[in-house]
């Protein structure tokens, strides 16, 4: 039994949370329901069923578990009781159970503030945020999405919830070069960057969309955004400036994100990458900027048709020129191992420059290799990714876009050959 004259701090922060928690829930509840003057479940209500919970939990705080839950289920049934009687003397004018069940779950978070408060606390806020958007959530649901959106919003989240967690983490085949988690992670890769640039043309704009969804997408894998760039501005000649403009940007993510991997595994590494990073991130910026300024108006764009949020089939196909270029790095790989590591950076490049960085940049930390030694097999795995990308931009987007794309990536690699060379002297 709990002992009311040893009130420890963790208690004391338990009850207040509990207590905030009802405070929250209740409030929103009785402005929503301010115009009822029916509905007896307000702000009273909720907050003495939140201290209801936590008050079940600390009489029953000696109890071994599950024992010291019997007291919170009795309080659950109660509440349970008195909700659904009010449930029915309302339920002509509301029919709704949006406030009885926030009711039940306002006497769960206060038994479980008593542990865990932060975790309590995050769920009420949530909880809250929820009830507050109802008429918003309500007219984005019925007045912006349409059944196509819906259907490949379930198709993306059964491919993570189904295929991801069965697909074998593992390497298997010829050199151990396939791995099924792998592949299919990059098709969740491809439909997310589907999924960021159609959101982004919804919220942002059909002009400028594409080339804020390049950048954020770019983090992802800029290889799989020039990919799906290309197939943008194929699929939709309108929009052919903003996709080239979003591929473009992407690779200053990639930049960005090179940065960050090398400071992080060793900084000695980055010092001589900092000029010619900056230098190259500089002219991708000016040379997406060109064609950023080359986008139709915005009359010319709103006649496009709304297209679908995700294509499995592209997914696919590039999750399959990807498996390829990874089988041929696992090859190099097992035949030359770490004597041709120049040809190593060169073949592991082609799938990700940041994953052949991170190894040189090791090899550095672990005194294998000197930082001057380690800058040539990092910019020739930069090197050999962005010829994957000048690759993948031919077979998504066609000549056209792949030439505009090459020579954005061309500036951006011979400024850091450029800005190194000092170094070589």
């Amino acid at each position: 039994m709990f002992n009311f004259y040893n009130i420890s701090n963790e208690i004391i922060i338990g009850l207040s949370v509990a207590l905030g928690i009802g405070l929250l829930i209740g409030t929103e509840r009785e402005r929503h329901q301010q115009k009822s003057s029916d509905n007896a479940l307000g702000v009273r209500t909720f907050t003495i069923s939140s201290l209801i919970g936590a008050v079940s939990i600390l009489l029953t705080g000696q109890e071994t578990p599950p024992n010291h839950l019997y007291l919170l289920c009795v309080a659950l049934l109660v509440m349970g009781g008195l909700t659904a009687i009010s449930y029915i003397r309302t339920s002509k004018k509301d029919a709704g159970l949006t406030t009885e069940s926030a009711l039940v779950l306002t006497v769960l978070l206060g038994g479980f503030s008593i542990h865990e408060p932060l975790i309590a606390a995050c769920i009420g806020i949530m909880t809250t945020g929820l009830l507050m958007i109802k008429s918003k959530l309500h007219a984005f649901i019925k007045g912006v999405l349409s059944e196509q959106e819906l259907s490949d919003a379930f198709i993306f989240l059964a491919i993570i919830c189904i295929f991801v967690p069965l697909a074998p983490n593992k390497a298997m085949g010829p050199y151990n070069a396939i791995n099924p988690h792998t592949i299919v992670m990059i098709v969740v890769v491809i439909m997310s960057i589907n999924g960021i640039g159609y959101v982004a043309q919804r919220i942002i704009g059909i002009r400028y969309g594409l080339a804020f969804a390049g950048f954020i997408s770019g983090f992802i894998s800029s290889t799989a955004t020039v990919y799906t760039m290309g197939l943008k501005s194929k699929q939709e000649p309108q929009l052919f400036n903003s996709a080239v403009a979003g591929g473009i940007v992407s690779n200053l993510s990639t930049l960005i994100l090179l940065a960050v991997v090398l400071s992080v595994i060793e900084p000695n590494v980055l010092k001589p990458f900092i000029l010619p990073l900056i230098i190259a991130s500089v002219v991708l910026c000016a040379y997406s900027a060109y064609y950023i300024r080359q986008i139709a108006p915005i009359a010319t764009l709103t006649q496009l048709k709304r297209d679908r949020a995700f294509n499995v089939y592209q997914a696919l196909s590039f999750a399959f020129l990807m498996t390829v270029v990874l089988f041929i790095s696992a090859v190099v790989n097992a035949r030359l191992g770490e004597k041709g590591m120049i040809m190593s950076a060169l073949f592991t490049g082609l799938f990700d420059a940041h994953a052949t960085a991170a190894s040189i940049a090791s090899l550095v930390t672990s005194q294998k290799l000197t930082v001057m030694h380690a800058i040539l097999p990092i910019i020739i795995g930069l090197s050999s990714n962005t010829f994957t990308k000048i690759v993948v931009a031919f077979k998504s987007g066609g000549v056209a876009y792949a030439m505009r794309i090459s020579a954005g990536l061309v500036l951006m690699i011979g400024c850091c050959f450029l800005a190194l060379t000092p170094l070589a002297l």
